[in-house]
């Protein structure tokens, strides 16, 4: 975990709480025998490099190679893990909205060299590595040309229910992101195929995913979202990254995609289910879930 560390001037770098010299002794924890000390590390780190966003600090950049290395570390809890590839995506995320005034000047060549090791985490054994990765890749602002590759692959090989969302979360998104490469018609290919899968929630994931494309997508599979919505099988969902809810909060976001200039009324989406399900654990009770998404 020393490597590079000692070669960063930390004192000089700031954070959300001032001055970064105790950012190497956080990283050297997130990697130590202590798994409970590691994750309290890990969220020290989160706290003071990202807290609640609005800025890239000139600490991220320099950490962001140890970040990824404790990634991607077996031998590290997986727990800290996944709270450093929180602190990644989130930084990622945030990079890619603030202007550019509130950006460090080190950012962009620190992730541009960060991403293809980045890509390599969505091969492993962890399936919640997997899934962080995946939405990592989502969010983050990279063009679709060089992510698309991974996720296809990914999602070729892919077997974790939970991980397989996230994947189809992923590659809506960066096919959005141009330039979107030579794959992007057979990724939207894909994913229009799979407004036919088998499972019900992978064909709720496809509309989510091509809804940004096509906003009209929603109101026309209307059916299909409200029997995804109401299948058992929604609990899948808590176990993503990208959307980590139960089953309110899937409601929630999922009545967020009608959005648009005359979105369906909630007392006209209400008629079309069924009256012995109203009021069940698998649908809201309240016309007003129709009018919020959350994470």
């Amino acid at each position: 975990m020393g490597e590079g560390l000692n070669a960063v001037d930390w004192a000089a770098l700031r954070h959300n709480y001032g001055s970064a010299e105790n950012v190497p002794d956080l990283l050297r924890r997130c990697a130590g025998p202590d798994p409970d000390d590691a994750v309290d590390a890990a969220f020290d780190l989160l706290n003071q490099l990202f807290h609640q966003g609005g800025w890239i600090c000139s600490a991220a950049p320099a950490a962001l190679p140890s970040l990824w290395r404790l990634a991607a570390s077996p031998a590290v809890p997986l727990p800290s893990r996944r709270v450093v590839l929180e602190l990644v995506w989130r930084l990622a995320a945030e990079a890619g909205q603030v202007a550019e005034r509130f950006l460090d000047p080190g950012w962009q060549s620190a992730w541009e060299q960060a991403l293809p090791k980045v890509l390599v985490l969505l091969t492993d054994p962890a399936p919640g590595i997997r899934r962080d990765t995946a939405h990592l890749l989502a969010v983050c602002d990279s063009p679709g040309e060089l992510v698309l590759p991974a996720l296809v692959r990914s999602w070729q090989a892919e077997v974790d229910p939970a991980t397989r969302l996230d994947v189809v979360l992923a590659l809506g998104r960066a096919v959005g992101r141009e330039p979107a490469g030579p794959q992007a018609t057979e990724v939207l290919e894909l994913l229009r195929g799979l407004l036919d899968a088998a499972e019900a929630q992978t064909r709720l994931a496809a509309v989510h995913a091509l809804a940004p494309a096509a906003p009209n997508l929603p109101l026309q599979r209307v059916d299909l979202l409200l029997e995804a919505v109401r299948d058992p099988s929604v609990e899948v969902w808590r176990h993503t990254s990208s959307v980590d809810a139960g089953v309110k909060g899937v409601h929630h976001w999922t009545a967020a995609l009608f959005t648009g200039p005359s979105p369906p009324s909630p007392s006209a989406c209400w008629r079309t289910i069924p009256t012995t399900t109203r009021g069940s654990a698998h649908w809201p009770r309240r016309a007003g879930c129709w009018r919020s998404g959350v994470r």
